[in-house]
C-alpha cells in the first residue's frame, strides 16, 4: 500500500490517504480527498500543491507515493449558489 499525506492550507495536521501503485493521478487524488472530507465536487474544486517544492499539480499529472501535499478549496465559477435571503412567508414567524 502506498500513501499520500495531505493537509488543508488552514490546518496544521496531515492526514493520510492510501492507494495501490507507485503514484496516483491528480484527478483521482482530488476525488478521494473530496469523498473522505465530504466536499461537494459540484460546488468546489481543489488546488493540489507539493508541500516541499510549492509546485502546483495540474490535471493529468501523477503524484508520487509518500508525497506531502497542501490542498486548497476553491469555489467553481459555474457553481449553483444558495440564496442569501430565504422567503419568510412559510418560515413559521408570526408577524
Amino acid at each position: 500500500m502506498s500513501s499520500v499525506h495531505y493537509k488543508f492550507k488552514a490546518t496544521l495536521e496531515y492526514k493520510t490517504l492510501t492507494f495501490d501503485g507507485l503514484h496516483i493521478g491528480v484527478d483521482e487524488l482530488k476525488k478521494a480527498i473530496c469523498d473522505k472530507e465530504n466536499i461537494r465536487t459540484e460546488s468546489f474544486d481543489l488546488l493540489i500543491t507539493n508541500a516541499h517544492t510549492k509546485r502546483e499539480y495540474t490535471t493529468g499529472e501523477l503524484v508520487p507515493r509518500n508525497s506531502s501535499v497542501v490542498v486548497q478549496r476553491l469555489p467553481r465559477d459555474n457553481a449553483l449558489k444558495l440564496p442569501k435571503v430565504q422567503d419568510t412567508a412559510n418560515s413559521g414567524i408570526v408577524q
